[in-house]
């Protein structure tokens, strides 16, 4: 990651990697060099941001550079057989003009200033990028190694600069702040503010820095001054070097205004959702194109410890392939794991698959029972990915006796089918299941990831389910719910509670949200979605209570509609004000608010005791063991 390092040696897949400039860079060589060099060297020490690369040693540079920031006199450490003036920066020398004055010493005297600055490059997949390859460079310039700033190197050194003006600010308003907090807020692009993102760079590279030209060549003729004084080079006469470095700094500032454009900004969503997905694979997609799917989903669904989690499980079976994690790195080598050694998922038989969902919901739920410490609110979702697959009448009635089941044990799933045109019909089936109001089904003409999970992403958005713990032996209610939570400035958490939670619940249901001294909270509860409702301001240290007296009196209502009687609870929070005290691990960066949230006396499901139908009645335990085993006769039989 901190390396700077090209490989420009040929690695024999050339006319795969980079057909276009392979034949043309071959005939442009002598016989004893044919076989030595590539016709794109790869470059190490890169990210992908966006759709660009950038260096990281460049980054890292100029942020260290800025924490013990120097102003380095040339008198101080040049020869003294002459009189020096001016000095060294040392955030310019360690972004933009140290690579500046690199071409100014190394690379002008070979060229007669017809140096080359920086140079196009290409990732090897735009989902799954592993090589960035140099892209369409001449033989001589890979021959003499004349790659002292590529294209990669410009963005990171504008990004070290950017970083570095702001980290001493950043610090002093947030002592505890952590580098990788630091680079977590610009480059997962988590947080908004004036400049603060990789697609604001260019403006503010541009506009938020006076004199721009006439600081980067004076920094860049000092750098290269002290340079000559280490580097083998053919001219160290001041004039020469000054002069060189003016033409470099004007070539530079045209290519940069010529190559790279003002990006605009999208727009950022205020509202954080943290899910619990389980996706349920069909045959639709290849091994390698299912990875593709999951590395951008990661990306985009925010996969880490502190937001959604994934489970993957085969269409064709029960059999899981991807346990659940936070983690990135962990999803992605379990899913490495499934293609070495995994069988291929054959098709879709949905009873299987939601077998093995409602097997991990409820081991999650009893996980979160067994926790000795407040749990963090999450949406469970569920997505069905049946693009390609037909499903027998057969299939379709054990899925809905199963999907009712699971329904009544965890009434806030949410489940998402992606399927064709052509099979959109037999999923209209499992949406016409009760408490399925929430349900999708997504639709798309073909398989294609850049068409399929656009329309996948924007049907995740969704409140933080708040509900009572784990069933345990006959308990009808369960006393109190406790959440952790934490929020950033900026954001707006939304959470609700499902009304099968509500109703048979006690007279009184109370949600108290606990402020820390981390600042300042502004709460809202709301019965109607569309409404802000009662809104109340929390103090540091202080807690507010939102009583919800007979919260479901049932009047009937069809299915697929909230009965007017019981509808669901909503809440939103947001932060009015923050002291920067976050210094816990459990902090995502150190602006966060902690807060609590404690549910009292819900209704706990149980499918022994089945209420929301105007009167509690008793099912008998029996009934639902038969059921239940009814279901895996008639589940294993269809192998």
């Amino acid at each position: 990651m901190m390396s700077a390092m090209v490989d420009p040696w040929e690695r024999g897949n050339e006319i795969k990697t980079c057909p276009n400039s392979f034949e043309k860079f071959r005939s442009s060589k002598s016989k004893q060099d044919r076989a030595r060099f590539s016709s794109c060297p790869v470059e190490g020490g890169v990210v992908q941001v966006g759709m660009k690369a950038v260096s990281v040693s460049r980054v890292l540079a100029g942020l260290i550079a800025a924490l013990t920031p120097q102003q380095v006199a040339l008198q101080n450490v040049m020869p003294a057989d002459q009189l020096w003036t001016g000095t060294v920066d040392n955030i310019w020398a360690a972004t933009l003009a140290g690579d500046l004055a690199e071409v100014a010493v190394l690379q002008a005297p070979q060229y007669n200033m017809d140096v080359s600055i920086g140079i196009a490059e290409m990732w090897n997949d735009t989902f799954i990028p592993t090589q960035l390859y140099f892209n369409s460079v001449p033989y001589y310039l890979i021959e003499k190694r004349s790659w002292q700033i590529t294209n990669a190197e410009i963005l990171g050194g504008i990004d070290g600069l950017l970083l570095g003006r702001n980290a001493m600010r950043m610090k002093n308003q947030m002592p505890e702040l952590r580098l990788s907090q630091f680079l977590d807020m610009y480059f997962l692009a988590t947080r908004s503010g004036e400049g603060f993102l990789p697609c604001s760079r260019l403006t503010a590279f541009s506009n938020g820095i006076r004199d721009i030209k006439e600081i980067l060549i004076e920094q860049t003729k000092n750098f290269a001054f002290l340079l000559t004084t280490v580097a083998t080079t053919y001219f160290t006469d001041s004039e020469i070097i000054t002069e060189r470095c003016v033409k470099i700094v004007e070539k530079f500032l045209r290519y940069f205004h010529e190559e790279f454009h003002v990006e605009k900004c999208p727009s950022q969503d205020s509202v954080v959702p943290r899910l619990n997905l389980i996706m349920v694979i069909d045959a639709t997609w290849p091994f390698y194109t299912l990875l593709k799917f999951f590395v951008s989903l990661t990306n985009r669904a925010d996969v880490n410890y502190y937001g959604s989690s994934v489970t993957a499980v085969k269409g064709d079976s029960t059999d899981v392939i991807v346990n659940s994690t936070s983690s990135p790195v962990t999803l992605y080598q379990q899913l490495l794991f499934y293609g070495q050694h995994g069988e291929d998922v054959t098709g879709l038989i949905l009873q299987k698959s939601l077998l093995s969902v409602r097997n991990i919901i409820e081991r999650d739920n009893k996980n979160e029972k067994a926790l000795k410490y407040p749990r963090r609110a999450k949406q469970d979702i569920v997505v069905i990915l049946g693009h390609s697959s037909t499903i027998n009448d057969k299939d379709f009635e054990i899925s809905e006796d199963i999907l009712s089941i699971l329904k009544k044990e965890n009434p806030a799933s949410r489940f998402i089918y992606l399927t064709s045109y052509t099979n959109a019909q037999r999923f209209r089936r499992l949406v016409a299941v009760p408490r399925s109001h929430l349900d999708t089904i997504i639709t798309t003409e073909n398989s294609q990831i850049e068409v399929v999970l656009p329309k996948l992403l924007n049907s995740l958005h969704s409140e933080r389910i708040l509900k009572p713990a784990y069933c345990q032996n006959n308990y009808h209610h369960w006393p109190e719910s406790m959440y952790e939570e934490y929020i950033t400035p900026g954001e707006t958490i939304s959470y609700w509670i499902h009304p099968d939670y509500l109703c048979g619940s006690l007279e009184i249901v109370k949600i108290t949200f606990k402020n820390y001294d981390h600042g300042e909270l502004h709460v809202c509860m709301s019965r109607d979605k569309k409404e802000q409702g009662d809104c109340k301001h929390v103090e540091a240290s202080e807690d507010v209570t939102h009583a919800l007296l007979r919260p479901c009196q049932k009047v009937g209502a069809p299915t697929w509609q909230w009965d007017q009687g019981c509808r669901p609870v909503y809440f939103t929070v947001s932060v009015t004000r923050s002291y920067n005290k976050c210094t816990g691990y459990e902090c995502r960066y150190p602006d966060q608010v902690r807060f609590s949230i404690v549910v009292q006396d819900l209704h706990c499901i149980n499918l022994n005791y089945a209420v929301c139908s105007g009167v509690g009645h008793i099912i008998s335990p029996s009934y639902m063991f038969v059921v239940s085993i009814l279901i895996s006769i008639m589940v294993f039989s269809n192998r």
